[in-house]
């Protein structure tokens, strides 16, 4: 998890504020399964909780997961804006 997020720093100069609140959902997701199953959760068993049902998992999204992607989905919607507020130089 923590590689990715170093990955999502480095290459899309995401906040150190969107990394914590990216964690805390994260952890958000996992204390209620926990608290709703009534049993605790390990790190593996958590990976296999976020697999697709399909695949033995509870379907489980994590936002660790889609945050790349969303943020490049954000970015490529609004090239057109960044294009105009931006110079060329950058």
């Amino acid at each position: 998890m923590f590689q990715t997020l170093y990955h999502m720093v480095a290459y899309f100069k995401i906040c150190l504020h969107c990394i914590q609140a990216i964690i805390n959902t994260i952890n958000t997701l996992r204390t209620g399964l926990i608290t709703i199953l009534n049993v605790d959760i390990n790190n593996d068993q958590w990976l296999q909780a976020s697999l697709p049902v399909g695949d033995g998992g509870l379907g489980i999204q994590s936002s660790e997961i889609l945050a790349p992607s969303a943020y490049l989905a954000s970015a490529a919607s609004t090239l057109l804006l960044q294009q105009s507020i931006l110079p060329d130089s950058i």
